[in-house]
């Protein structure tokens, strides 16, 4: 495997933990105005 295809992963790796992050914060976020929660 070349350099190329490394930076490659290791991009799309930050990129997904970076969604990951956002769609927590999003949750706990939406949590925090809605104490009920949604059920």
């Amino acid at each position: 495997m070349d350099d190329y295809e490394e930076f490659l992963k290791e991009k799309v790796r930050e990129r997904k933990r970076e969604l990951k992050q956002a769609k927590e914060a999003r949750r706990k976020a939406i949590d925090d105005m809605d104490p009920k929660g949604k059920g």
